[in-house]
């Protein structure tokens, strides 16, 4: 059954590891629990493997409208193609995908699972083909303000692209976004507004709000300031509405959607200038940082503490050497710097 099992392909292409990842039968839990104990050497590729069946699986036809499906598809292989990359063969993904078919068929449901090359190479068919679009990208270290032919006025944050057809403001306004952006959007009831991400959509009327929903997150968040929007989560159909000092944290990875009372205004700070940390784990601090300042940062953290340790302070201006004297200040931590690859790099450890 599993002799053969060598590396994340051969997960991708087995039938009882798909079984096993879907449905997590107590047969097949017996089966795979005995041989991740004769080869633990796996567990790591097995793991992999296992992230990628469910992000195809979670490929639903969710959206309320069919453009943005074929988007958000294709958006979604791409993301997943580019993550795991040094898979050996895209057909791979191809097989996965049509066992994921295949399996959740005999359940009644309707999942689209359509291979990459396939989708990239062949795929007709949708309005948007004969459509231009306008694509905006805001690369590290900048941010920028633009007007949208509506009227709405978007922030974008640093490595945020957004891209928006020919067509917005006629009969609707879409805008599909990677990144996070600050968005004072025109009323118009006729003509609603949605902002599409790959995790998560924002349905709008008229109104200020952030969106944070970067590629290589995991969560989709999103701050209201004023007016109302509607949150859903891809993969889920649970829409939550937002009445204005709420926070929605839409985690794709466990399908989770969190609502909190936020100071919204720290987190549209950035938009002015400044960026606000509140009990943010270093991990996280350090994710924006790299935006900011277009460097690469490295925790060295082997017994996990660091990571999670949590800073409140606020950037307005600070080089990011101050910004790391800070940091070495306020927890047990030190860095060092090295030129890599025309970029610098940051490497942070612990404390002794």
């Amino acid at each position: 059954m599993n002799a053969d099992i060598q590396n994340i392909d051969d997960f991708l292409a087995n039938d009882e590891f798909n079984e096993y990842v879907l449905h997590n039968s107590e047969k097949q839990k017996r089966k795979w629990t005995l041989f991740f104990k004769e080869h633990p050497e796996l567990e790591e590729e097995a793991i992999r493997a296992q992230k990628i069946i469910k992000e195809l699986y979670s490929l639903k036809d969710t959206a309320s409208n069919k453009e943005i499906n074929e988007f958000r598809l294709q958006r979604n292989y791409e993301d997943i193609w580019k993550k795991y990359k040094n898979i050996k063969s895209k057909s791979t993904i191809l097989f996965a995908s049509k066992w994921i078919w295949k399996s959740v068929a005999v359940a009644g449901m309707v999942v689209i699972a359509i291979s990459f090359y396939w989708l990239i190479n062949n795929y007709v068919g949708s309005k948007y083909k004969s459509q231009e679009f306008s694509e905006i990208y805001v690369p590290a270290s900048e941010k920028s303000q633009i007007k949208l032919p509506d009227g709405s006025m978007v922030w974008l944050n640093s490595q945020t692209k957004i891209k928006y057809s020919s067509e917005f403001n006629k009969e609707e306004r879409i805008l599909f976004l990677s990144g996070e952006a600050y968005f004072e959007v025109t009323g118009n009831k006729k003509i609603p507004f949605l902002v599409v991400t790959d995790k998560a959509e924002v349905q709008v009327v008229g109104t200020k709000f952030n969106v944070k929903a970067y590629s290589n997150e995991d969560k989709v968040e999103a701050a209201l300031v004023e007016g109302k929007i509607k949150f859903v989560g891809v993969g889920t159909k649970q829409t939550i509405e937002l009445k204005p000092g709420d926070k929605a944290v839409y985690n794709a990875d466990t399908q989770k959607l969190i609502v909190t009372e936020e100071d919204v205004n720290a987190e549209v700070a950035w938009k002015d200038g400044k960026i606000v940390f509140r009990n943010s784990p270093l991990s996280e601090v350090c994710k924006t940082l790299e935006r900011r300042y277009d460097v690469k940062i490295v925790i060295e953290d082997t017994n996990g503490n660091l990571n999670s340790h949590p800073f409140t302070f606020t950037i307005e201006g600070e080089d990011i050497q101050h910004i790391f004297t800070y940091l070495g200040k306020a927890a047990p931590l030190k860095f060092v710097s090295q030129k890599e690859q025309n970029k610098v790099e940051y490497l942070i450890y612990p404390l002794d």
